[in-house]
This record gives structure tokens, C-alpha cells and sequence, in this order.
């Protein structure tokens, strides 16, 4: 909007003085040079900017969903083996730190998923639902997985025989509604 300007400007004063018209598309050329160089640099920092800070919150939601994991993948692997002290000094923990954090730093996506996920009645469902949670948090982290489905990721965190059978019964004609998904 300003070259705008300025060429309206110049082209009222070229018509109003005496100087040669090669000068003045000379002048005009050199303002719309200076013009685009800056334009360019604060779109270059701008962008560069916002580069940062996206690298900046995949680095503090990377922190968060590793802390998120390692307790969720703990409670399904040892929690009945251990104690109930040791338990509740676990989710003591991990209940002091992770909410508030997934508060500031979790995605909307993420923590509309994880309260469904909580919120889940059948251990198949929920299932299902943290295997959601996961693509969520590579999403988020950046990953497109377009060849990841939820099988690859349930074998993460279930035995390779229990998520062949678990699919295998969700895949009964009644349940075929259910099956899952590759998002």
C-alpha cells in the first residue's frame, strides 16, 4: 500500500518537473528495490520467529507427553506388581505435575481424547481410545504416520498376541463397527 503511494507520488512529480523520465523510473526502481528487501527481511524474521517458538512448544509438549507416557505405560505394565504405598506415591506424582502441565502445554485435541479416555467404561474401548491418544501425541510432535495404524501402536504397550486376538474378536461380525482405525 505505501509503494502504491510512492508511485503515485512520483509519478505527479515526474510530471510536474524536469527531470528526465529515464531518472525517475530509475528512482522509482530503486524505492521499489529497497522496498522489497525490507518487506523480504521482516517477512524472513517474522517467519523465522515463528519457526522458533513452534520448535520451542514441540520441545515443552514433547517433555510433557514423555512424562504422560512414562507414567501410563508404567500404570499398565507394573501397577499391580508393585505396592500400594509404592502406587500411591506414583500417581501422587505424577498427579502433581502432568494436569497442570497438559493444561499449558497439551494440545485441545490431545486433552479432549485423554478425558474421554478416562472417562471410558470397557477396557476394549479404552483401549482403543489410548491408542487415539497416541497418534495425538505424534501429531502434535509433528509426525504425519501415514503408514502408522493403531495395530503398530498397540503393540507399544500389549503383548503381539494379545493385540492380534483383541483385534480379532473386535472383528466378529458384531463388533465390526468397532474396528480399528488408521488414524
Amino acid at each position: 500500500m505505501a509503494y502504491v503511494a510512492f508511485l503515485r507520488a512520483a509519478s505527479r512529480a515526474s510530471e510536474n518537473s524536469t527531470i528526465a523520465p529515464e531518472v525517475t523510473a530509475a528512482i522509482i526502481s530503486a524505492a521499489a528495490l529497497v522496498l522489497v528487501a525490507v518487506a523480504g527481511a521482516a517477512l524472513s524474521r517474522y517467519f523465522d520467529r515463528r519457526q522458533q517458538i513452534e520448535q520451542e512448544l514441540r520441545q515443552r509438549k514433547a517433555a510433557l507427553y514423555t512424562e504422560f507416557l512414562d507414567y501410563w505405560f508404567w500404570a499398565m505394565r507394573y501397577r499391580s506388581k508393585v505396592s500400594e504405598k509404592d502406587r500411591a506415591k506414583r500417581d501422587r506424582e505424577y498427579r502433581s505435575t502432568v494436569p497442570q502441565q497438559l493444561v499449558v502445554w497439551g494440545s485441545e485435541d490431545f486433552i479432549k481424547k485423554l478425558g474421554k479416555w478416562l472417562r471410558g467404561d470397557e477396557p476394549e474401548g479404552t483401549m482403543m481410545e489410548f491408542t487415539g491418544l497416541l497418534s495425538t501425541i505424534r501429531a502434535d510432535l509433528g509426525y504425519e504416520d501415514k503408514h502408522l495404524d493403531r495395530r503398530d501402536l498397540m503393540h507399544l504397550f500389549l503383548e503381539p498376541n494379545s493385540v492380534d486376538r483383541h483385534l480379532e474378536e473386535r472383528s466378529s461380525p458384531e463388533a465390526q463397527d468397532d474396528l480399528p482405525s488408521s488414524s
